[in-house]
């Protein structure tokens, strides 16, 4: 089996700032589908690796995964998931203004559903 490292990049919020962190994936075993990787963390105290975490079974070929052979491609690879969450925060922002400003106002109860119009919000998403 032939050593190989993959990497993730994840940010940790810390007294003096947002820290972006490279993190570092070791190859444990392989199949003939992927390859099992765990987590390597340098011991400050040891003066060593050791292997972290839990073990992650990352697909070979293409496609999203969970770390990347190259740094490049672990920084594309947080851009996106940045950008999603984004996209995903926002439209939570804008459904609880939206319903925080329609319950300000006094509604009747009469059913134990109400619908609200928000063709604005429901536009965005794709109802099956």
């Amino acid at each position: 089996m032939k050593e190989q490292t993959r990497y993730r990049y994840m940010e940790y919020v810390e007294e003096d700032g947002i820290h972006l962190r490279l993190m570092k994936f070791k190859k444990i075993s392989e199949t003939k589908c992927g390859a099992w990787f765990q987590q390597v963390y340098m011991s400050p105290f040891l003066g060593k690796e050791m292997l972290i975490g839990k073990k992650r079974f990352i697909l070979s070929g293409y496609g999203k995964r969970y770390c990347y052979d190259t740094k490049e491609k672990a920084l594309e690879s947080y851009i996106a998931r940045k950008k999603s969450q984004n996209k995903i925060a926002i439209n939570a922002l804008e459904i609880s203004s939206f319903m925080l400003d329609k319950l300000s106002k006094d509604i009747e109860l009469k059913d134990d559903d109400i619908i609200f119009d928000a063709e604005h919000i429901t536009s965005k998403y794709l109802f099956i």
